[in-house]
């Protein structure tokens, strides 16, 4: 199975969850590399979960985009939307493909 995960949400939404984490502001190029880290945190659990189901799953490195941007070509989509407490909102896409590598 293929697929791609994507976490949108506001620059400020990353920065208030950053902050609580590690109780500092966090903006610029550090704000980036939370927002990865983040996504490999969550990449990472996910594929710990599916794997410990008996399928084989591999991550690779998430991309940070910054800005506005349009999604085209993702199948199979689920959506899910998490709040977090005096953070804000992000969002969950999670797309399944026919092919890919691994």
């Amino acid at each position: 199975m293929y697929g791609r995960v994507v976490i949108l949400g506001e620059g400020e939404v990353f920065g208030k969850l950053g902050e609580t984490m590690f109780g500092m502001r966090l903006e610029g190029e550090m704000l980036h590399s939370f927002v990865g880290e983040l996504a490999n945190m969550v990449a990472g659990q996910a594929a710990t979960i599916v794997a410990g189901r008996g399928c084989r799953i591999d991550i690779t490195p998430p991309t940070v985009i910054a800005g506005r941007m349009h999604f085209y070509g993702l199948n199979n989509v689920v959506r899910m939307s998490v709040a977090f407490e005096r953070a804000g909102e992000l969002h969950f896409i999670i797309s399944r493909d026919t092919e890919g590598k691994v």
